[in-house]
């Protein structure tokens, strides 16, 4: 009887000890999310295209003042995925603009407003035409595209918007942009 009882304890710590054991094993978990979009277009955005920052970092007051620029940021947009020839088969040919879209300093709507109070303004220029960008939606030049990937390339620069009143301080922009196949 002394023995079953013994045995018993012992069976019983045996599990405890193993339950704590199981539940100290755990070294990381953690949550995988999936997600996307189906479009109906011939060429899908890489993620890292869709949502970008561009960072001018520190520029000079002092330049900015006398009329100065940034040093050009170029940032890309990029097609992935294209099917152009069942895309031109259907009647169109072959080509897409970029429009952009935000909130531009008065008068100027090629430059597109930041925040902050700084008094500074970002243009931006398409590579491959070399024309100033308009926030107000209006499409770029179009732009021939390719079977598989396409990268359009644009051009950002800081100013400011007028020279007599660009001041020091943390500034900040939003643009966005569409596309249309043609």
């Amino acid at each position: 009887m002394k023995l079953s009882k013994i045995a018993l304890a012992t069976g019983i710590l045996t599990l405890s000890l193993t339950a704590l054991t199981a539940q100290a094993a755990d070294q990381g978990s953690g949550t995988v999310q999936f997600k996307g979009t189906v479009i109906d277009a011939p060429c899908g955005i890489t993620s890292d295209s869709a949502d970008q920052v561009v960072d001018f970092g520190q520029l000079n007051l002092a330049n900015l003042k006398a009329g100065g620029v940034s040093p050009t940021k170029n940032f890309k947009i990029e097609l992935i995925n294209c099917d152009i020839t069942s895309f031109v088969q259907g009647g169109k040919n072959g080509t897409v603009t970029v429009s952009f879209t935000g909130g531009t300093v008065q008068g100027k709507p090629a430059m597109l407003g930041t925040t902050g109070g700084t008094g500074v303004g970002i243009v931006l220029t398409s590579q491959q035409s070399g024309a100033e960008i308009s926030f107000d939606g209006s499409a770029s030049a179009p732009m021939v595209l390719q079977d598989n990937s396409n990268q359009f390339t644009f051009g950002a620069v800081a100013k400011a918007a007028d020279v007599a009143t660009v001041t020091a301080g943390e500034f900040n922009a939003t643009a966005n942009f569409s596309l249309a196949y043609q």
